[in-house]
């Protein structure tokens, strides 16, 4: 397993991900998986598009299962503050 520090995580996150709002109208099982990400509390993340903005942040688009299953936006900063494993996909 390859250990990303947060510059190259990333990096490697905004490398193949489609722009948030870009796959409007497309349907969720066709949409490409940028990466998933978990928690130890079973709480997971799947983010369907990214892009960067302020503060060199990610802003994310994508479904939360958590305590409901839904679609919204999430930001990696977000992510890590709360200790979630990140996997991008290839």
């Amino acid at each position: 397993m390859f250990v990303y520090n947060m510059l190259m995580l990333k990096d490697e996150i905004l490398k193949n991900a489609p722009a948030v709002g870009s796959t409007d109208g497309t349907p969720e099982n066709e949409k490409p998986v940028v990466f998933t990400a978990t928690h130890a509390n079973g709480w997971k993340w799947t983010a369907y598009e990214a892009e960067r903005v302020e503060m060199d942040d990610i802003l994310c688009f994508g479904r939360v299962d958590g305590f409901e299953s839904e679609l919204g936006y999430f930001t990696v900063d977000e992510l890590l503050e709360n200790q979630v494993e990140i996997q991008v996909s290839a």
